[in-house]
């Protein structure tokens, strides 16, 4: 009997087979338009019990479900003969009427089992003698087949453990716990779901079949410090049951030692998520499947997982399509990139070993809201392809280094709105560099923009990218700062003194510190640009230099009477209180008004100013 059956709707079908009614209920049904058909069986199916999950099946009736049309996400059944069940405490299925049975759960009562979860999957129903479920955990490094090492309960807090007769699997366990300090390896075919693998617990992944099940909740979890370990060298890699899920935790590791089957779904599967700081480690020196790829596909923006080389790469790695990577590459061992399709490392690179582009390889691109270039406790080495359209972009977001960089032969790009963050550190080599419009440049240097960028090739510090200096020792900008400024942001507790006095700037922020044109030097505020104070003011002094409005402007100031600024010569109108909080600039040493200018709101004159 075909149905087209809909949530919210019990669903009772009248069949039967041999002079006996078997009625079979659907209902709690997810799915696209599913038309579900029902049939019953007189006799026996002629399968068995699986041995782990039901001991026993009957011998006088069975059922088989099936989709005749659309598509099913889940629902729930209920089957009943014509005599009580008995022993029969659940349900099993098979996907052939003649086929192994295994528990598929459901309530026994009176003649009925009912609550009979299918997910997606349907198929033949006998009714059978399930196998009690228990929790699980293991008593000592051990393989997953040795019955006796395996502790079972049946609370969810591991009390009153007794040593178990046989292992565990998804048909048999309300949950299972690899223990801290212990390795379970899989040994022969297994099947498991509601995994959880403790801190400093590993679970190795060996030469046998592993099954990961559709439970309730997640299916495997790997906790922070916990270790999934894929050794395997002959047979498969996981099967992921539909709907299946494994989580890896920060911190947690999912740790390749074997290729042999091709173990780059780990990080490329739907199926696996990957929490910021959780680790897919690539711990071979076989290349991982690139091309095509994207790895920690469930990674939302904010999530940063780490996908960490910790071995050379004998061979290149990449192709003709694209590769992305989801978080941050982290390179421990040498490595080539092929192919001419871009690679995106969402979340930067860092690492100390030595990536290099071959002849053919497509741009390195960095597109992250937060990102990081480099290593703390090391160099990493970037030996760039020399053509315009490779080398690495940084595309978008902020980038910060971790520790100084070796840039060779091709191009370093920072590109509009992208942000680099320096800090003290510097990117040297003999490649090129670009800043480009509206790209900014983070420099804590004591030298400023010379310090950060010291690249030995072609150095473009494009018109009306942005600068700051936020060191907290005397800083110098250094002299490669670009002559056209968009914005100018000093947030140094110490000094920030110019270079050179040919800067033209659109914005000029003091957030910290004290700020200085240099001694008979100048910096010069675009039409239209303005100075903002939050904090940061000019000495008192000649080292403070000149500052010129080339056309109209304003002054802002959190602070009563700031910004302090030295010597200014106004061009335009000039509002030196341009905001409402009713905080006007104050004038150290001179204002100049030249010709057709005018002040609309004056500033406070120090005494002896003029």
């Amino acid at each position: 009997l075909d149905w087209a059956v809909t949530s919210g709707t019990t669903y009772t079908y009248p069949i039967g087979a041999g002079g006996s009614y078997y009625p079979a209920t659907v209902s709690a049904v997810a799915g696209t338009i599913p038309v579900i058909r029902m049939q019953a069986f007189n006799g026996t199916s002629g399968g068995i019990a699986d041995g782990s999950s039901i001991t026993s099946i009957s011998n006088t009736e069975y059922w088989q479900a099936s989709l005749s049309s659309g598509t099913l996400t889940s629902a729930t059944l209920g089957f009943t003969r014509t005599t009580p069940v008995g022993s029969f405490t659940g349900m099993g299925r098979s996907s052939t009427a003649n086929g192994n049975y295994s528990n598929v759960g459901g309530t026994a009562s009176g003649s009925q089992v009912a609550g009979v979860a299918t997910g997606s999957v349907l198929g033949f129903y006998v009714m059978g003698a399930t196998v009690p479920l228990y929790y699980w955990s293991n008593a000592a490094t051990m393989n997953w087949s040795s019955a006796s090492s395996w502790q079972t309960t049946t609370t969810s807090s591991y009390s009153s453990p007794i040593t178990a007769s046989i292992a565990p699997n998804a048909s048999n366990s309300l949950g299972i716990t690899i223990r801290s300090g212990h390795t379970v390896s899989i040994d022969a075919t297994s099947s498991l779901d509601q995994t959880v693998i403790q801190a400093n617990g590993t679970l190795v992944k060996a030469n046998a079949d592993l099954t990961i099940n559709d439970g309730t909740g997640t299916d495997l979890e790997i906790q922070n410090g916990g270790i999934y370990r894929h050794s395997t060298t002959v047979g498969n890699n996981p099967i992921f049951n539909t709907g299946s899920t494994i989580l890896v935790r920060g911190g947690g590791l999912v740790d390749i030692t074997s290729n042999a089957t091709g173990a780059t779904i780990y990080g490329t599967s739907t199926n696996i998520t990957y929490e910021t700081n959780a680790i897919f480690n690539w711990n071979i020196n076989s290349p991982f499947g690139a091309s095509g790829q994207t790895f920690f596909p469930n990674a939302g923006a904010e999530v940063v997982p780490i996908f960490r080389l910790s071995t050379p790469i004998s061979l290149g790695v990449g192709g003709g399509l694209p590769t992305v990577i989801n978080g941050v590459f982290e390179a421990n061992g040498n490595v080539s990139w092929d192919g001419n399709a871009a690679k995106t490392f969402r979340n930067g690179i860092i690492g100390i070993a030595t990536i290099t582009q071959s002849a053919d390889c497509g741009q390195f691109r960095i597109t992250g809201t937060t990102s990081q270039l480099g290593s703390s406790v090391g160099t990493l080495t970037l030996n760039l392809r020399n053509e315009l359209t490779s080398g690495l972009a940084l595309q978008a977001g902020s980038c910060t280094l971790l520790g100084s960089v070796t840039s060779n032969s091709g191009p370093m790009y920072i590109d509009a709105g992208a942000t680099l963050i320096a800090g003290a550190f510097s990117i040297g080599g003999t490649g090129s560099f670009t800043l480009n419009n509206n790209a900014t440049l983070v420099s804590a240097h004591p030298n400023g923009v010379n310090g950060s960028i010291t690249l030995g090739g072609t150095k473009n510090f494009n018109d009306f990218a942005n600068y700051t200096f936020n060191g907290t020792a005397a800083q110098t900008t250094g002299a490669m700062m670009g002559d056209a400024v968009g914005i100018l942001t000093i947030n140094n507790p110490t000094t920030v003194t110019l270079s050179k006095g040919t800067h033209t700037t659109t914005t000029l922020n003091l957030q910290a510190g004290s700020f200085r044109c240099g001694t008979n030097q100048n910096l010069n505020i675009a039409n239209g640009g303005s100075i903002n104070s939050t904090g940061g003011n000019q000495p008192n002094d000649l080292v403070a230099g000149k500052i010129t409005f080339l056309g109209n402007g304003q002054t802002t100031g959190t602070n009563s009477g700031e910004p302090k600024l030295y010597d200014v010569t106004i061009n335009g109108s000039i509002d030196f209180n341009g905001i409402s909080n009713g905080q006007s600039a104050t004038i150290w040493n001179r204002l100049q008004i030249n010709a057709g200018s005018f002040v609309t709101d004056a500033p406070f004159y120090h005494t002896s100013s003029t």
